[in-house]
């Protein structure tokens, strides 16, 4: 599969951190605010799929803007070339205090349809840079552009190879 010359711009700004009296919710922070570009599979126990079942893409030459989450995330895949994306101001949306300490690792709660259990981590790991390589293997990185994120390219070093 290729995903190809793609413009994203201001993906996920209809999702809200704040309940109705202004309370801080968490939801939209990290995983829930979502990627412009986004390859990969959540089983029904909530956490990003182990094993990479997806398998053969190609996410290339596209232009990815304003996101309020990742720009491309890459989980659960293996052979997956990842080139010439264009990708500026993405991951905007901040965290919770200590959201990584509190809600990931062995404290992570995983997607509920319901919406129970939030804020949700979906991995070991918060969601981090403009482009995120998690639970994957066998991926390419070249001649990709990242522009106003303080952490351009995360690869989760526990769960990639």
């Amino acid at each position: 599969m290729t995903v190809s010359d793609n413009v994203v711009i201001g993906a996920g700004n209809w999702l809200s951190d704040q309940t109705a009296t202004g309370q801080v919710s968490g939801r939209a922070t990290g995983w829930l605010a979502g990627a412009g570009i986004a390859v990969s599979g959540t089983p029904r126990i909530g956490f990003v799929q182990e094993g990479a079942p997806n398998a053969s893409l190609r996410i290339t030459s596209n232009y990815l803007a304003n996101m309020r989450g990742l720009g491309i995330l890459v989980s659960a895949a293996r052979d997956v070339e990842v080139s010439r994306n264009t990708i500026v101001d993405a991951n905007a949306v901040p965290f919770l205090k200590d959201f990584e300490a509190k809600y990931c690792g062995p404290l992570a709660h995983g997607f509920r349809p319901d919406g129970s259990d939030q804020p949700w981590c979906l991995a070991k790991t918060a969601a981090k840079g403009a482009l995120m390589v998690t639970q994957a293997r066998h991926v390419t990185l070249t001649g990709n552009t990242l522009l106003g994120t303080s952490e351009g390219v995360f690869i989760d070093p526990a769960s990639t190879r």
